[in-house]
């Protein structure tokens, strides 16, 4: 509930896309909701706080100006070169807190909402295992997404760093690196030779700006305009939609191949005595997939089946 009888200073730490769109929605929301009952919209200070000297660094200079210009017009706060590394609270005499973010440098940052929007960071453990890292952590990975200096560990998304073709930590290539870890997880099993796979050097992004507004950014490629939030809106619906609207599971079951059609090619390089252990052990692990729901569980494997010979 907004108390209306003071200032309220939200912070966002972290001046890259997330952070960036996470301010004007959060800027455009509150905006919204204080006009409705007549009140001050001056009342709202949203901050980004950016170690970097631009926002949106890893995009091209375009977009940086549109994002600039749009943080002006619509009065958001910019503190860059600000690298925010901790939070500290302060009791008063009337019984509360005030919170401060404290900087590299020493200076305090009044907030009364934080919000942590920055990078990836690698695990600590990770540099304990002997595995190959990057100075942050990250596990080095070669272009099939095994280890470089450990066989048969494989690793993608942020955790990994792609030596032959590096690429930014964001969604869109951990979203594709599984496909080419599934094949080669696949082939390893098989005994066949691993493929390799080079992400898209280039990806489309669209930020949105919390009024039906939207900045695109591909390559050297900056563009702002109503059309590409319409566009946004129906991308991340379509996607959204694959976890809301799920195939019907009677007609997967008919689809789904008959155990007895064929024996997996893994079974098949197993000995007697490996298989007859199986099939007559008392207690099997029903492995992690058992944890799964039946529906989503039922719609992996028809997938897997229709792709597959097994």
């Amino acid at each position: 509930k907004l108390n209306l009888t003071k200032s309220i200073n939200i912070s966002i730490v972290g001046g890259g896309g997330g952070g960036v769109e996470l301010a004007f929605a959060i800027h455009h929301r509150l905006n919204k909701e204080l006009k409705k009952i007549h009140a001050d919209n001056s009342l709202i200070n949203v901050t980004i706080f950016h170690r970097n000297d631009l926002l949106m660094s890893t995009h091209n200079s375009n977009v940086q100006d549109i994002i600039n210009r749009l943080c002006i017009e619509k009065g958001i706060n910019v503190v860059l070169n600000t690298e925010i590394i901790d939070v500290i609270y302060r009791p008063n005499n009337d019984n509360t807190v005030t919170s401060h973010l404290i900087s590299l440098d020493g200076r305090h940052y009044l907030f009364d909402e934080a919000i942590w929007c920055t990078e990836a960071i690698a695990q600590p453990w990770i540099l304990n295992t002997g595995l190959e890292t990057t100075i942050e952590g990250f596990i080095c990975v070669n272009s099939s997404l095994e280890s470089t200096n450990t066989k048969d560990i494989f690793a993608s998304g942020d955790v990994a760093h792609l030596v032959n073709s590096p690429r930014p930590k964001a969604g869109v290539f951990a979203v594709r690196a599984g496909p080419p870890l599934t094949d080669n997880l696949r082939r390893r099993l098989l005994n066949q030779p691993l493929e390799n796979w080079t992400p898209q050097e280039q990806f489309l992004g669209i930020i949105g700006t919390g009024d039906e507004y939207a900045v695109a950014s591909k390559g050297p490629l900056g563009i702002e305009g109503k059309f590409l939030w319409k566009l946004k809106d129906k991308i991340d619906r379509k996607f959204m939609a694959n976890f809301q609207i799920l195939p019907d599971i009677e007609i997967m079951m008919k689809n789904k191949k008959s155990d007895s059609d064929s024996i997996s090619e893994v079974a098949k390089s197993m000995d007697s005595n490996a298989l007859d252990l199986l099939a007559n052990a008392s207690m099997r692990c029903g492995g992690c997939g058992s944890k799964v729901g039946s529906q989503l569980l039922s719609r992996v494997l028809s997938q897997i089946y229709s792709k597959y010979s097994f």
